[in-house]
């Protein structure tokens, strides 16, 4: 029906700066950062992400600090990847990549655990395949030793927690987002110091439940140069009532579509600055639950 794009993201890679959750799936984590998030009642909640990533051996807890997300020339985290990454794990720099076989649990959400046994430890190590149902669990060479206990036929668990007050585990999709620009309907500090003036993209929410998406073109003089984040808040929030306003990626990024009455196909409403539709990490899509139906209303 509608769809917004989504997340700010790695231009090097496409991989999503902020957490992902699909289908109550985690799918990429983003500690640190914003987030927006919806439960399977519809309610919303935004905030900081701080989820804690852990594998356990039977006796001891070692931190996992990111899931799906490119290694590049970290030398002391712990990446851990799924095939929701891709193919492989897409690692130039070599180090320690051990490859698991999930035993049960199938997927990794926010309150649960997987259990995985270790197939095979790849050292001095580059571009692991991540064969359906394995996890991958890879650091650079000069901290291997923070998976020297893996041995082929090791069993672990792997768990994710909330370490908010949120309640991120009771959420079924989520994104991760810039700035927060209104929370319970009042301003935030960076939406009156920033004065920079873009194409944007935001999600607002009402207190009675409604989801506002909008979107602005700029950085085309004599059409549209873009808007402030103070004039978001006052069009979003004052003019039409929005509570929560968050900020997604904005710029060449910023793209909004939508499937009009009549048409088989959405198609991008508006011009993004680049001149064309740019490829982003992820979007937020709006689908229809039943087929068109001629009688009944928009």
């Amino acid at each position: 029906i509608a769809a917004l794009n989504g997340d700010f993201y790695d231009t090097s890679n496409g991989v999503p700066l902020g957490m992902m959750i699909i289908n109550g799936k985690l799918v990429t984590s983003g500690n640190g950062r914003h987030a927006v998030g919806i439960k399977a009642d519809g309610s919303v909640i935004g905030g900081q992400v701080n989820i804690g990533l852990v594998f356990n051996n039977g006796s001891t807890n070692s931190t996992i600090n990111h899931l799906n997300k490119d290694r590049k020339t970290n030398t002391s985290n712990v990446y851990m990847y799924t095939d929701d990454f891709g193919a492989s794990t897409q690692t130039t720099v070599p180090g320690t990549e051990v490859v698991l076989n999930i035993t049960s649990g199938n997927h990794l959400t926010i309150g649960g655990t997987i259990t995985a046994q270790v197939e095979e430890v790849r050292t001095n190590a580059t571009n692991t395949s991540i064969p359906y149902g394995r996890v991958v669990l890879g650091v650079h060479n000069d901290n291997a030793q923070k998976l020297a206990g893996l041995t082929v036929g090791t069993t672990i668990t792997i768990s994710a927690t909330d370490n908010t007050t949120l309640g991120w585990g009771s959420v079924i999709q989520s994104i991760g987002i810039g700035n927060i620009i209104a929370e319970d309907g009042v301003i935030t500090s960076v939406a009156i110091s920033n004065k920079d003036v873009h194409p944007r993209s935001f999600l607002g929410f009402k207190d009675d439940g409604t989801y506002m998406l909008f979107q602005v073109d700029g950085r085309q003089p004599g059409y549209s140069n873009g808007m402030d984040y103070q004039q978001i808040y006052d069009y979003l929030v004052t003019e039409r009532g929005a509570s929560n306003v968050y900020e997604l990626d904005g710029g060449g990024s910023s793209t909004i579509s939508a499937r009009l009455p009549g048409s088989a196909n959405a198609s991008v409403l508006n011009n993004p600055s680049d001149g064309r539709e740019r490829s982003n990490a992820n979007a937020i899509l709006f689908l229809a639950k039943t087929g068109p139906d001629p009688s009944g209303t928009v």
